[in-house]
């Protein structure tokens, strides 16, 4: 996930244009915040090879991709912990297809996060694949993603305002 710390400096059209020249624009979009490259394997992954994904890479979940990288599922740890137990030890060896999620909710890397927040809620999830134009997987956005990058926002817009708001007082004396 990009570094990023939204501070203004200096005069409020100094902070405004801080605030704007995120891509050109007031509000972010998906591939400002999403997870890239996402983790990704094939259906024919076998349980604990998308575990040991999963910690190795620090992740909740992976997109389950055709041969063409094209999401078809994803798996959360909470698929692999509600589909495996009770009888985890003989279920390591299943594949990918039979425990993930499907199907795969979708969003184009170039969408605003209020687009993809909607896009959450109507589907009822809480984790988007970001694919390009051929529909091919490029990331990952969480609805962790966007809270975490909320604060920054709001941090930014109460700076801009505060920084006009002082700007505007002087300029009437």
């Amino acid at each position: 996930m990009p570094d990023k710390t939204y501070k203004g400096s200096g005069s409020g059209r100094r902070a405004y244009a801080d605030f704007v020249s995120l891509n050109g624009r007031m509000s972010l979009t998906v591939k400002d915040i999403m997870n890239a490259p996402a983790v990704s394997v094939t259906e024919k992954t076998n349980v604990r090879a998308v575990a040991r994904l999963m910690k190795k890479h620090n992740v909740d979940s992976v997109i389950v991709v055709n041969k063409q990288e094209m999401p078809i599922g994803i798996i959360t740890e909470g698929d692999i912990v509600h589909r495996l137990v009770p009888s985890w030890q003989s279920r390591w060896f299943i594949k990918a297809k039979h425990i993930m999620s499907k199907p795969v909710v979708t969003v184009l890397a170039d969408i605003t996060l209020a687009e993809a927040v909607k896009k959450m809620n109507d589907h009822e999830v809480r984790k988007l694949c970001v694919v390009d134009s051929e529909n091919k997987t490029i990331g990952l956005l969480s609805a962790g993603d966007i809270t975490e990058n909320a604060g920054h926002m709001i941090n930014m817009l109460q700076e801009v305002i505060r920084t006009i708001d002082a700007e505007g007082i002087a300029q009437q004396f």
